[in-house]
This record gives C-alpha cells, structure tokens and sequence, in this order.
C-alpha cells in the first residue's frame, strides 16, 4: 500500500470516505463474475452468432476470449494493489498518467455503466419474466399466463416493470451494501445452479427426445412451428449451413470477450475490499476463468442435443421478423424438456443474469462519484455518507435518475441497443493498460513500494501484462467494428437494421462521451481555481480510506 506524504494538508474534501471493508473474496468473485455475466453472453450469442455466422465456432471464441481477458483481469488485480482504493481506474489513471486522463476515462465507463442500469431493468421483464409467464402457460394449459408474458415483452411493459425495478434496487443500495452483498451473493449461487441444471436436463435427453418436447411445447404458442419447420422455413428466407471459418470466429469473438473483459466490478469497491491482495487476484481472475468454463460447458451441451443449425435457424427468423412468438432464449429452449417445477428452477434462476448488472453498476459508479468529490471534481454533497447506513445515498439518486433515462432509451429508442457502449467503454479499459504498462516508471517509487512489484529479466511484470492486455482489448476493439451486426460502426453507410448511418452515428456518440470528461475536468479545475484551490494538488497522493 501506498501511504500519503501530505496527510495534514486539505487538499481532499474531507480525510476519510465512510466505507467499511465488509467484501470478503467470495462476494469479489461473484461481483465480477455477473459483471461478466454468464447468461447475457448466452443469450447474445445464441442470438446473433449461430443465425448470422454459422461459420463461427462459439466455443472457439469463448475460449479465445477467455484467454485474452486473462491480462486485464491479472492488471486489474495488480493495480488495486498499489492502489486499494475505490473508484477503479479512476485513481490508477489519475495518479499513473494525468488528472484529465484519469477523470475523463472514469467519467466514460461511468456513463456507459448507468446506461447498463437502464438495460438491465429492461431485460429482466424481457428476457427474465417473460420466459417464466410462458413456460407457466404452456405447462398448465393456461393462456391468462401467455399474455401476461406478451404484455411483459411490450414497450409498456418493459418500461414500467423496468422502472419498478430500479426503484427496488436503488432502495435496497440505499439501505445496506452489505446486504445487497449477500442477496447477490445467494442470487448468484442460484443462477449458477441454474445453468448447472440446464446441462444435466440437456445431457439427459437425446437430439430426437428434445424435439419431440420442442414440438410439444410449441404446439400450444403456435401451431404453425415445429423443429423440423423452423429450419425449412429459415432455409427459404436466406439461412445455410456453413463449414467452419476462421474469419466468421474472428468477427464474433466480441460477443464472448466483450463481456470477459468486464469482470473487474471490485476495483471500483477496493476500499471495501477485506484482504485486497488475495481477494481481487481470486475474484478476478477467477471470474474470467469460472465463466469461461460454463460456457464452453452449456455450448457443447446445446451443440449436442439441439444442434448448431436448429439453433442458428430459430433466431434467425426470430431477428429478421419471420420467427415465432418468442424469443427464443437458451435459458427457455434449455427448460423445456423438463418437468414444470425443474423448468422454474431454471428460468427463475436465469433472471439473475438479466439484473445482475443493476446493484452493481450503481454501487461502481457512487464509488466514482464518492472518488471524484473527495478529489474535489465534484460537489462535496456526492461524497458525503450516511452515518445510518454507511451508504452515499446523494449518489445513488443521481445514478438512478441516469439509469431511468436509460430505461427509456433502450425500450423505445431502438438505436440504443446492448452493444452500443462497447466500443467507448474499451477505450477507457484500453488507457487502463497502458497505465499498467508505465506505471513502475511513471511512479517508481509507488511501484516498488507495492506488493506487486515482480520483475522479469529486470522488467516488471506489471507492464508484460498491461501490454498483452491492451493487445487483447484492441482485438475485441477491431472485431466489434468488423461485425456489421453489432450495432456500431465507423462506416457510414452500415446498417445493421436500424438504419443506414445509425451505427456510425452511435460511433461517433461513444467518443463524444469520451471527449465530454476532458470537458467537464477543465471546467471543475476552473471553477477550483476560482475558489483558490489547486485541485492537482489532490493527485499528488491516493484519496483517503
């Protein structure tokens, strides 16, 4: 740990945050396991890869994506060792590169983790209650169920539930982070368990035992689909086969390492963190490891009883408009040879995976804020703590009225779809491995003071690791912006069915985002100065515990 030469001077807001260290390695492990998300990657990519790239090999790209990751997460863990702090890479790159950098970055991927908030709470009623109302209809018969399913899956529906939904978790954050600790922590073991029996209730039927079920579960939606029909049809409106392509896996790898990448939710904890050096190594690199095996897992095990051509040929219909009713979510097809009480077990454990990203999110982001008022970036009312419940309630409202904004704009604007925040996010995880990279000679004597300072051959092994993790991040970067399904691009004239230009528009909306937290730096550092305070003197240490 690095201790402050400048403890008697004011140059923070105040000299302690009010966070306690009640995060324990298991709870840093599932927080950023569901930041990766297990289930959302599944549900993505069972979407768009097998329909639009059956050339792709999906376990190939798990596992490509997995290794990549690695880096990041070893980076992650080794710069919240110098620098056990909340606010995640905004205190690394504050103090390793510049104050600018260090904001603006943190100012972005906060931006892009409220906006997940509002996604979240959209996919839990589309993704996560509508599966659960269907497959209650369809086992007993009842269509009152079905239609309660479809009004879920409506804008009307999404909107509110999803709302309803914010306001439920902002207030639990509110009240206790420990305990919305230990409710994601039991959550999280019940969506693992889930996805557990998802394999055993595949493994145990046969390819011919899963139609039979299939066609038997469909009859009651609509009459008109069947296994057998799902991939003629798709074959009359433009799906084939394809042989294994490398190039096809090299497009898609985004959809897996995208969310890989994003396993690094307790650097924004780190103050909170009880043992950091072991738990951040064990939560994150071993939450990238973890979601790497089941997936490689529940892929075989679909590829096995469904076949790949079933799989690309439902969602392609399901996408291009001519499909069934529902959409087909690995989490529903994976129920529906059980029996109904198996099948709930499966479906209400899977909605772990359309909220998860929600508590977390918020908690990250009132991290940044509480990081950037103590830094006086901010007002000092975003750093203050309630002495009831230990929790920074002023920043909890304001992630929840951004949040809410983005509820909207995922439900009824459609350009504003899941993967639209990649590539700006990636920017600031690519400029946190470069502070990897540089910072046992831009801070040398931060570095050797560390826990974490290794050599190999005389060069750190920090800085071998930030490199591999920014060549991993650059990848993902190039395959995102290859893909003409991903919904953002840097051509104008790609479509990607929102629009000629709409992805390149949304392009161009990610560097704005980026650019705006220079902006907003200047105009604080400004405003400071104004009020005779020298805000860089504040990088010249770590912020207070």
């Amino acid at each position: 740990m690095v201790e402050s030469k400048y403890n008697n001077l004011k140059y923070f807001s105040r000299n302690a945050t009010g966070l306690v260290k009640a995060l324990s390695p298991f709870q840093v492990l599932t927080f950023n396991t569901s930041f990766i998300n297990i289930g959302l990657i599944l549900i993505y990519t069972f979407l768009y890869v097998p329909s639009f790239h059956p050339g792709a090999n999906m376990i190939l790209a798990c596992l490509i994506g997995a290794i990549i990751a690695l880096p990041m997460a070893i980076a992650n863990s080794m710069l919240s060792n110098i620098y056990p702090r909340s606010g995640g890479e905004y205190v690394y790159n504050s103090r390793t590169l510049c104050p600018s950098i260090g904001f603006a970055t943190n100012f972005n991927i906060s931006i892009w983790l409220l906006y997940y908030v509002g996604v979240s709470c959209v996919l839990f009623p589309k993704y996560g209650l509508t599966a659960i109302f269907r497959f209650i209809g369809v086992q007993t018969k009842n269509n009152i169920y079905i239609n309660i399913s479809s009004w879920l899956s409506s804008n009307h529906g999404m909107f509110i539930v999803g709302t309803l939904t914010l306001i439920l978790i902002m207030i639990g954050l509110m009240i206790s982070t420990k305990k919305m600790a230990k409710i994601q922590s039991w959550y999280f073991s019940f969506g693992l368990f889930s996805l557990l029996i998802i394999i055993f209730v595949l493994l145990s039927n046969s390819n011919s035992e899963y139609i039979k079920s299939f066609n038997n579960y469909f009859s009651f939606i609509n009459n008109d689909f069947s296994y057998e029909k799902i991939i003629d049809k798709a074959n009359q409106y433009g799906f084939s086969k394809m042989s294994f392509s490398m190039l096809e896996t090299f497009l898609i790898l985004f959809w897996p390492a995208s969310f890989l990448f994003w396993g690094n939710a307790s650097t924004y904890f780190g103050g909170e963190i009880k043992n950091t050096k072991r738990s951040q190594l064990f939560g994150l690199t071993g939450a990238v490891i973890l979601s790497g095996i089941f997936l490689v897992l529940i892929i075989i095990t679909f590829n096995k009883t469904l076949d790949k051509e079933f799989l690309g040929a439902i969602n392609y219909l399901h996408v291009i408009g001519e499909g069934t009713v529902i959409t087909p979510l690995f989490s529903e097809l994976g129920a529906i040879p059980s029996s109904l009480f198996w099948g709930l077990i499966i479906l209400i454990g899977c909605t772990y995976w359309t909220i998860a990203f929600v508590p977390l999110c918020i908690g990250a982001v009132t991290r940044n804020l509480l990081a950037w008022s103590l830094d006086r970036l901010a007002p000092e009312k975003m750093s203050q703590v309630s002495n009831k419940f230990h929790t920074p309630i002023p920043a909890i409202l304001i992630c929840a009225i951004i949040g809410e904004i983005a509820v909207f704009l995922h439900v009824y604007v459609p350009a504003f779809a899941f993967m639209v925040g990649v590539v700006g996010a990636f920017l600031t995880f690519m400029i946190t491995a470069i502070s990897a990279t540089i910072i046992p000679f831009r801070k040398k004597d931060v570095f050797e003071s560390s826990p974490v300072n290794k050599k190999i051959f005389g060069i750190p092994v920090i800085s071998l690791i930030g490199i591999l993790a920014f060549i991993g991040l650059t990848i993902v970067q190039i395959s995102v912006l290859s893909d003409p399904y991903s919904g953002i691009s840097i051509s104008p004239n790609t479509d990607a069915g929102y629009g000629a230009g709409i992805p390149f528009y949304m392009f161009l909306f990610n560097i704005a985002i980026f650019l705006l937290g220079f902006l907003i730096y200047f105009m604080a550092k400004l405003i400071r100065k104004k009020q005779g305070i020298d805000i860089s003197l504040a990088f010249l240490e770590i912020p207070p515990e």
